[in-house]
């Protein structure tokens, strides 16, 4: 019930990040190009390093984010496929104990100049130990936006869900996360 659940919530989720690029009568140009850049868990910043259940505080979470000593370093990149609406995509997660590596292929809606919104698919290959898309490989949904800010600078976010990844739980994670890139 909980897979269905959060199943459900993603697509609903995909959904209007794709339909925020609705019908025009002009299309935008939208973000072209490639880049690469280094994430940062919206849900690790918020949860991690806090020692009760309950909601923290702003105060909270942002000590939890410069004190926790072992931060998972996160890295994605797009590569943008010419006179196409399609992307290639790629996540990686490394900690002391992991790795973890998302190739994936996009759709990519443009909503205003130098700005896009996607969705698309994956497929998580997990080397050991607990990742932030689960303890397995298997398929990886994403949908989320990106603008660049300023000249050459990417702003980006997505949520990730892993479909029937943590077979731990047998629930599929979802990893929201916020990152800069580097257009090259």
């Amino acid at each position: 019930m909980i897979f269905s659940k959060r199943y459900t919530a993603f697509l609903g989720f995909s959904t209007l990040v794709m339909g925020l690029g609705g019908p025009a009568i002009a299309q935008p140009d939208g973000l072209s190009g490639s880049y690469a850049g280094s994430n940062l868990s919206v849900d690790e910043a918020i949860f991690s390093g806090l020692e009760s259940t309950e909601t923290p505080s702003l105060s909270e979470a942002l000590m939890g984010v410069v004190l926790t000593p072992e931060v998972t370093q996160q890295y994605q990149g797009r590569l943008d496929i010419e006179n196409s609406a399609l992307s290639l995509r790629g996540a990686l997660y490394v900690d002391p104990e992991t790795r973890a590596v998302i190739p994936s292929v996009t759709y990519d809606q443009p909503v205003m100049a130098g700005t896009n919104v996607y969705a698309g698919a994956g497929y998580a290959v997990v080397q050991s130990g607990s990742t932030p898309v689960g303890d397995r490989n298997g398929l990886v949904l994403s949908a989320g936006a990106e603008t660049e800010l300023l000249p050459g600078t990417v702003v980006y976010g997505d949520a990730k869900l892993g479909v029937g990844t943590d077979s731990v739980t047998g629930n599929s994670p979802v990893r929201l996360q916020l990152g800069v890139g580097r257009r090259f």
